[in-house]
């Protein structure tokens, strides 16, 4: 029997379900990382984005029954815009021909974001077995659908969840202050202090250190990659993006396979649009015995301005395998040489300790 975790709200809940193909293989063999992450991403928004919507049947004296504020938009198409995925563990592999299956939800509802709870399971249908790979927690914001970079900016009220019990609104509240106080500690970054790097400077660099293993990654984000019709990014598809990325330092390092086994909360500071140059940088910051930490930062550029903006990042932990049994192996140990690459190294390892505490609870 399928649980949820949580109160899911009747217009938002989604089941999706796909087969898993050699096309969504990482070099280890099992599924890409970052391919769970963009369909988390995707049933996480048609969850919010069908809540979103939800009222605009109503007429507007029913509407406001529940709040004249929250309902004022009940009548203007909406789509929901992704700004945080919280802090996620891959407890389990999904393997090529198992069938993905993900039930998502509203749970929390503030007066101008949404809670998303999505839970991942792994089917094995030649040995009726399903077991949990993922259960994510996600953030949106409402935004007008209408085309255009100036409306989209403009977060909109969300209706209120009247079902929700004092204990899980109380709960709900709790978790947003954590995320809004998680993201005002982590603001953007200015795009030249740490996109210029160059090919140049990894290839002369000694083995194991930072340099060595530092990946940049471009590309034009297209209509396929947008929602319709206000053309803003999905989320999934840039967090997919960001655990490739993560993944070439990874193997760049250890230079063997590596799979992602865990990801700390990703921030989404602005939109990216049809038609923006995207970036992403990715370098390694710390490693364990047999994890490394790797930090990824996505920038941001529109061609007809010129200008750059800080748009996500995020802390992805990776483990080496063995290339026969596949189970984790030592990683090599990061050699740091500057005193802003130990300053990263300390805080890498503040982050480790922290989540390892918070699996041992």
């Amino acid at each position: 029997t399928r649980t949820f975790h949580g109160h899911m709200h009747g217009h938002s809940q989604v089941e999706i379900s796909r087969l898993m193909q050699p096309d969504d293989a990482n070099l280890a063999g099992n599924v890409h990382g970052g391919t769970i992450l963009q369909m988390i991403e995707q049933a996480g928004w048609i969850s919010a984005t069908r809540h979103c919507n939800s009222n605009r049947h109503l007429a507007p004296a029913a509407a406001a029954t529940t709040s004249e504020v929250r309902t004022a938009a009940a009548s203007r198409a909406v789509t929901a815009a992704l700004v945080r995925l919280d802090h996620i563990d891959f407890l389990k592999p999904m393997h090529i021909g198992n069938i993905a299956t993900l039930d998502a939800g509203v749970a929390y509802a503030s007066a101008h974001s949404l809670m998303v709870k999505v839970t991942v399971y792994a089917e094995n249908v030649f040995e009726s077995s399903k077991q949990v790979t993922n259960r994510a927690t996600l953030w949106y914001v409402a935004v007008p659908a209408e085309e255009g970079h100036d409306c989209a900016m403009k977060a909109m009220p969300v209706p209120d969840i009247p079902s929700l019990s004092d204990e899980e609104r109380e709960k709900g509240q709790s978790l947003y202050l954590a995320q809004k106080a998680d993201r005002e500690a982590h603001p953007e970054v200015e795009p030249h202090k740490v996109f210029g790097i160059s090919e140049a400077v990894r290839e002369k660099s000694e083995p194991h250190t930072v340099d060595a293993s530092l990946s940049t990654l471009s590309r034009v984000f297209g209509p396929s990659d947008c929602t319709a019709p206000n053309n803003i990014a999905m989320g999934g598809i840039i967090m997919k993006l960001m655990d490739t990325v993560a993944g070439i330092v990874s193997f760049r390092h250890c230079q063997t396979s590596t799979v992602t086994a865990s990801i700390d909360a990703i921030n989404f500071h602005h939109p990216v649009y049809k038609g923006d140059i995207v970036t992403l940088l990715g370098r390694l910051v710390f490693t364990s015995q047999r994890s490394m930490m790797i930090e990824v930062l996505v920038m941001k550029e529109n061609l007809m301005s010129g200008k750059k903006e800080h748009t996500a990042s995020a802390f992805f932990t990776f483990v080496s395998l063995d290339r026969v049994s596949r189970r984790p192996i030592a990683v090599p140990p990061l050699v740091v040489k500057t005193e802003e690459e130990q300053a990263r190294y300390e805080n890498g390892r503040l982050r480790y300790e922290a989540a390892k505490r918070t699996r041992c609870q």
